[in-house]
């Protein structure tokens, strides 16, 4: 009986390990793409963005369906539930957009972000996942680089917690 609840105990840590994994491993892609994106337009190379962008987004979408089909096949039972779980996500980052589309600024890139991650903290009811609302902060300060430095401070802060709750759980 031991040894089963032991296995038991195994598995359960691999799947809150998991989650939190798949989750790092999102920020962690959009960081990389922020980077990227800060290196080109320091290099004074702005226009190119235009293609970096797209080909970026399609890159990050890409290793989020890569982690979230590995993450299914480790959690069956969140499949189940996803369909309402993917309305929820995507209702933040539509009403951001909605917001982007009528300010064309700043403000509206935050909305975008600042929105969307609180639709994904609904979702899936993980808190921490809401940090990057700070970027909202832009409401008040209209800054470029203001609102970079906020999503990179973010986007690095949910990495960390989520590594920090794996690295706790394994």
């Amino acid at each position: 009986m031991e040894e089963f609840k032991e296995a038991l105990e195994s598995v359960e840590k691999k799947l809150i390990a998991s989650w939190h994994i798949y989750i790092a491993i999102i920020y962690i892609a959009w960081l990389i793409a922020m980077g990227g994106y800060l290196t080109l337009s320091a290099l004074g190379l702005e226009r190119i963005t235009i293609f970096y962008w797209p080909t970026v987004f399609i890159g990050v979408v890409y290793v989020m369906g890569v982690a979230w089909k590995k993450f299914i096949q480790l959690n069956p039972e969140i499949h189940k539930d996803s369909s309402l779980r993917g309305w929820v996500w995507l209702s933040g980052w539509i009403v951001g957009v909605i917001i982007w589309i009528f300010l064309r600024d700043v403000r509206g890139f935050a909305a975008i972000i600042g929105l969307g991650n609180l639709g994904m903290a609904f979702a899936f009811s993980q808190w921490s996942i809401a940090i990057p609302a700070i970027t909202l902060a832009a409401f008040l300060k209209p800054d470029w680089t203001f609102v970079n430095a906020l999503i990179i401070l973010s986007y690095s802060l949910v990495s960390f917690v989520h590594l920090w709750r794996t690295f706790k759980v394994v």
